[in-house]
């Protein structure tokens, strides 16, 4: 589809792919000066941009904005992170009368290729992990979103290609073509000389506290929540038994019509006993969520999808992976998807200091930049010297001491390598079924995400945060570990009353009475790093009910303190207020899992007093 403000696109109507030599591309396109034949181009919608010229298959969204001199174009979907209700056309509006572009730019996110054409060049740069890939050769001066389709090209047009070693495809910013260079989502690249200037990392970065980060990216996720919205398409959110995906989730719990997706293998084709372990309890928490909550939730199981011979070979010949072979099958003819915003949790391992702990101590020099180089294989040292790869991977993509401004350069690698190359390259064999979304793809959220200390970023302290405050039920189940809540609490302190036990972690304190208990925290000081959670069993094999019940009364208070409730398979949420009156539950052969929640740290006896909870 494209969006015009003067109609100067030559349209091929009925079409959905385009095709080079009789071959087609899905979703893909081409970005070609006037110099390079293309006789051999079928199926496209041609937009010209001065002596460029955007060929595109039918699938892609072409946003355009003409101001005579200067044009602005929009290959995808974007959506300002400040203002959910903007459109693709307001976004390039904004931008064209922005005297601070780059700095606008970090708000912006999605996935898209966003172009700037003034006369004989232009300036182009990607949403801040190329969801929407890009690559180029620099020779001929041409981009396009497709490796194998830009090597047919340069190749009938005389120049020289040389595919890489099979095993050899996504490592640094290598294609499977040598003389194809993957764009870098950090860098502006200018076509007069094809030259790259750094976008990102443009300020210092210094930790702050969860206290000052929260407010600031909640106010950003509530403006991409009103664009989910608003937005028309099928949607559906990856889930594994992760902190990421439950972020993701959390987030989209008010969205109607969304799906939460598994996707498993059989477990005797996973091979080391560590990934074995992994996928054993991503298992278990996948299905208790499943079984409990009461969602939209579809685990499939891949090795379920059959793929015939011709299917396999045109996959295995085209795809830069084995990943998506059957999920794209399944989108296709199972889901019959076409552009469904697929939400995904990839970039979210930028908040969560995921690089070993001998790289904690970080430095700004070159050696120890080239010690956080990470996802080589075994195989590429077997066809290229990495430190010499690593030497011209840092020439090509402006790496240069103190680059990294305060932020760790493993995080930058895994930005702009693994994830702006490898991570973006699967993105395309999934394409038009499904689209990617990610509520952490801006500049501005990436360094939001960093700026907790390493321990509350490895302890998932903002996350949970996050969490806590838009679905708090989905902090029950256990984070990349076996126990849920219950499970982890089974040896923690004990209490008896009556004909019930209560096990308490030691971050409350009790007060029995003749007619009741009363659980509170136990400091004054309230932290979100501490959890307040208490289970109570009926161990007397009877019938009984308990009433939970709050002392605490001041509605402008309401919303402050929250109190989760398992029970017989069943969660639920309530403002501490709504217990005043108390609120009873059946024990009876099933234990009661109580979780309390304050939205933020507090430091006052009389918020802790606020938290007390009475058991009768």
């Amino acid at each position: 589809m494209i969006t015009l403000v003067f109609n100067y696109v030559v349209r091929v109507e009925g079409v959905r792919f385009m095709k080079y030599n009789g071959f087609e591309y899905p979703h893909s396109f081409i970005i070609s000066n006037e110099s390079i034949n293309l006789d051999n181009l079928e199926n496209y919608n041609e937009t010209k941009i001065y002596n460029y010229s955007l060929f595109s298959s039918d699938t892609h969204d072409i946003t355009v904005l003409d101001k005579g001199n200067t044009m602005y174009i929009l290959i995808g979907y974007a959506l300002d992170i400040r203002d959910g209700q903007k459109t693709n056309i307001d976004i390039l509006e904004m931008l064209h009368q922005s005297s601070k572009v780059i700095e606008d730019l970090e708000y912006i996110s999605g996935r898209y290729i966003y172009i700037k054409a003034v006369s004989k060049e232009m300036y182009i740069y990607s949403d801040a992990s190329q969801l929407q890939p890009l690559l180029f050769n620099k020779e001929a001066k041409i981009l396009s979103s497709h490796d194998n389709l830009l090597a047919e090209v340069l190749k009938d047009n005389g120049f020289t290609i040389t595919r890489r070693p099979l095993e050899v495809h996504n490592e640094l910013d290598f294609t499977r073509f040598e003389e194809i260079q993957k764009f870098n989502p950090s860098m502006r690249l200018r076509t007069g000389d094809f030259s790259y200037r750094r976008i990102y990392p443009r300020n210092s970065m210094k930790t702050s506290s969860i206290e000052k980060i929260y407010p600031t990216i909640s106010k950003y996720f509530e403006q991409m929540i009103i664009w989910l919205q608003n937005n028309q398409q099928d949607k559906f959110v990856t889930i594994t038994g992760g902190i990421d995906s439950r972020v993701s989730a959390a987030l989209t719990k008010d969205i109607d019509d969304i799906e939460y997706l598994t996707y498993t293998t059989p477990i005797s084709s996973i091979k080391s006993s560590l990934a074995k372990t992994i996928y054993k309890i991503d298992t278990k928490i996948t299905n208790e969520m499943k079984d409990n909550l009461g969602w939209n939730h579809t685990i499939i199981d891949l090795s379920k999808i059959p793929l015939n011979n011709d299917e396999l070979k045109f996959y295995e010949t085209y795809y830069n992976s084995k990943h998506a072979y059957k999920l794209d099958k399944y989108y296709r003819e199972e889901k019959k998807y076409n552009k469904a915003l697929h939400i995904k949790s990839t970039v979210f391992g930028m908040g969560k200091g995921d690089f070993p702990t001998s790289l904690d101590a970080k430095s700004s020099d070159l050696d120890f930049y080239k010690r956080c180089i990470h996802g080589i294989s075994k195989d590429f040292e077997k066809h290229y010297n990495l430190e010499e790869e690593v030497e011209k991977y840092f020439d090509r993509n402006l790496i240069e001491k103190g680059v990294t401004k305060g932020r760790h350069y493993y995080d930058l690698f895994h930005l702009e390598s693994r994830m702006g190359n490898w991570h973006s390259a699967l993105t395309i064999e999934t394409d038009p079924e499904t689209e990617e979304f990610i509520f952490t793809n801006s500049r501005k959220i990436i360094d939001l995400i960093q700026l907790p200390t390493l321990a509350e970023r490895r302890n998932f302290t903002l996350y949970k945060e996050i969490i806590k405050n838009y679905w708090p039920v989905l902090l029950f189940f256990g984070i990349n570990e076996e126990e849920n809540l219950f499970e982890q609490t089974q040896d923690l302190l004990q209490t008896d009353f009556k004909n019930i036990t209560i096990h308490r972690n030691r971050n409350l304190t009790v007060l029995t009475r003749e007619k009741q208990v009363e659980l509170m925290p136990k400091y004054p000081h309230i932290s979100m790093k501490h959890n307040y959670n208490f289970i109570i069993e009926n161990l007397s094999g009877q019938s009984n009910t308990i009433t939970l019940q709050s002392s605490y009364n001041k509605e402008e208070a309401r919303g402050l303190i929250k109190v989760l409730v398992r029970n017989k398979g069943k969660y639920f949420e309530y403002d501490i207020l709504d217990l005043n009156n108390g609120v009873e539950f059946d024990i009876t052969g099933d234990a009661l899992c109580i979780n309390l929640l304050y939205n933020k740290e507090y430091s006052s006896d009389s918020w802790r007093k606020a938290g007390k909870l009475i058991i009768k």
